[in-house]
């Protein structure tokens, strides 16, 4: 009995104009993304900035993906921990990343879009070890 595949990456027309259009956002997007610099209050900047579409969204995007792949039951998953994790955080807003070099060492910064910073750090003081007092002091 012979073997059977699927051709997963074959290459036809409508592939070719998706990845042109893609190189092409990206080589549009390059210049603006490096003009949009950050500068801290130490006057240093951050080598890295990520931002990241919102849960909702995020959250959209997977189970669009995973009902294409067949199996829309790990959609179902994402959205039920993404649920559960992102309690106190604004869906509708996306989240980002700075990681400024301090010392020669990278340290990351998240942005959460919440209206309640202190349910998160609540919720997450068991992880870090810092208590929620001594945290949210330096965001008064």
């Amino acid at each position: 009995m012979g073997l059977m595949t699927k051709k997963w990456f074959a290459i036809t027309p409508i592939r070719t104009v998706a990845s042109a259009a893609v190189l092409m956002a990206a080589m549009v997007a390059a210049p603006v993304a490096r003009a949009q610099t950050a500068t801290f209050t130490d006057g240093t900047q951050p080598v890295v900035v990520v931002s990241v579409a919102s849960i909702s969204k995020l959250t959209a995007d997977v189970n669009h993906v995973t009902t294409l792949a067949g199996q829309p039951q790990f959609g179902g998953i994402f959205a039920m921990m993404t649920g559960m994790y992102a309690q106190g955080i604004d869906t509708s807003r996306p989240i980002g990343v700075l990681v400024p070099l301090a010392g020669g060492m990278p340290q990351p910064i998240v942005v959460l879009p919440t209206s309640d910073i202190r349910s998160i750090l609540k919720r997450i003081e068991t992880q870090t070890g810092l208590s929620t007092n001594s945290t949210t002091e330096r965001w008064s």
